[in-house]
């Protein structure tokens, strides 16, 4: 089974003129989006101050182990072992790094980060970091749900805009996660010039937009450009609405770790292609879709700055400090949800009942073998976490051993039908 290490390390020491540059080297590039550069590589669009990969691990190299203790799950040991890998191969030693900018303001609700790649002979490739582990970062993320336009797109669009128009390569976006929400929306709104010198857009499992800005002309001039890759699991890359048909791939794992692309399948130099995602993913994008289509922009804005301000009470501004102590971050924002003035909590209450029953309702009608197995591994993953005895504690309705017995379990692998799969 080959996966990204299996590809590196087959294909480092065959230059881009041995075998042609492809859309897993452009994944691989892309995964650099998320190391911590704001000292080592350049501001400037100017690539005579660029830093190649291979002189960029020199200097920061050493510094990797003791920043992923504190920066792990987004500069994960995976993506540090690439990035040496790629830092002393002849493939990608020689690719310059520049004009890095990363943002988070928490007046405006804003992270974002990107940066351009030099390579060499081949293309200009501009990679937008997806989501860090600052909750601000997810905060705005999930302002997507009702926002049109989150601040984040627009600096996406700002930054593109400023690169100097070159005529000497073609230009190439990428994204991962939210970070391929921006290389779309980035593109949609280049001036024309620019537009035509970018040849490919690639979303790896990146969310959609609202359909208001999906109907624009200027995302309509794109489409033909974008290429949307998600894992067969996807929930991310299915969320809000896609102009294109999904390029669904094949991953070595189940349900949200195939999000991360260290895991995704390949054969030869090209991702696995399956016809279609699974039974999960398309149970969690319908709960998903119907939620939000039952909730007003001014309940979902309220729903989500209640639990943004619960979250803030607990001093907690980083995804990597609840890592650390998951049983008190989880005490001290149930302590605070129950502090709450009694408005309040019931409508929290509400609305995540509501999302509960939605889950329950379709995961009745469209139950079979693959989703409880998956609905099995779901409660190991999340057992130990404190939270489950609130959800217990307070939505005894949740956990009905014998409503769920009652079931009809369908036969494994029937489809949902295909008027439901269209949604």
């Amino acid at each position: 089974m080959t996966t990204l290490f299996n590809y590196l390390l087959r294909n480092k020491e065959k230059s881009f003129d041995d075998m042609y540059f492809n859309e897993v080297d452009l994944l691989l590039i892309n995964e650099l989006s998320y190391f911590p550069l704001d000292h080592y590589v350049t501001n400037s669009f100017d690539v005579a101050q660029a830093f190649t990969l291979s002189k960029l691990a020199q200097v920061l190299g050493p510094s990797l182990p003791r920043l992923h203790q504190y920066q792990s799950l987004i500069l994960t040991r995976d993506r540090i072992e690439l990035f040496n890998i790629m830092a002393n191969s002849i493939r990608y030693s020689n690719i310059k790094l520049y004009a890095f900018y990363n943002q988070i303001s928490i007046d405006i609700e804003l992270q974002f980060s990107a940066l351009c790649f030099d390579i060499p002979n081949q293309y200009t490739l501009v990679a937008f970091r997806g989501t860090d582990d600052s909750i601000i970062g997810w905060k705005e993320d999930a302002y997507m749900a009702f926002q049109q336009v989150i601040p984040a797109q627009q600096m996406a669009a700002d930054y593109l805009n400023a690169m100097p128009i070159k005529n000497d390569k073609p230009i190439l976006l990428s994204g991962h996660s939210k970070g391929g929400n921006l290389a779309v929306y980035a593109a949609s709104q280049a001036n024309i010039e620019l537009q035509n010198q970018i040849q490919v857009i690639f979303s790896f499992d990146g969310p959609g937009f609202q359909p208001q800005i999906n109907n624009t002309q200027q995302m309509q001039a794109i489409c033909r450009k974008l290429i949307h890759i998600i894992p067969e699991d996807s929930i991310v890359g299915m969320m809000l609405e896609h102009n294109v048909p999904a390029l669904v791939i094949k991953s070595r794992n189940s349900a949200f770790v195939q999000h991360d692309p260290i895991n995704w399948i390949i054969v030869d130099n090209h991702f696995e292609v399956i016809d279609s995602v699974s039974d999960f993913s398309r149970l969690v994008d319908l709960t998903i879709k119907e939620w939000t289509n039952q909730l007003n922009e001014e309940d979902m804005k309220r729903f989500i700055d209640i639990i943004f301000d619960l979250i803030d009470q607990t001093q907690i501004q980083r995804l990597e400090e609840i890592n650390q102590n998951k049983v008190s971050f989880f005490r001290s924002f149930f302590t605070y949800m129950n502090a709450l003035d009694v408005e309040s909590r019931q409508f929290i209450d509400e609305i995540v009942m509501q999302l509960v029953q939605i889950f329950r309702n379709l995961f009745k009608e469209y139950r079979n073998q693959s989703l409880v197995d998956m609905k099995d591994k779901a409660i190991q993953w999340f057992k130990p976490i404190t939270f489950l005895e609130y959800f217990t504690t307070n939505f005894p309705s949740l956990i009905n051993k014998e409503e769920e017995i009652s079931i009809p379990v369908k036969p494994q692998n029937q489809p949902i039908d295909n008027e439901q799969e269209e949604v």
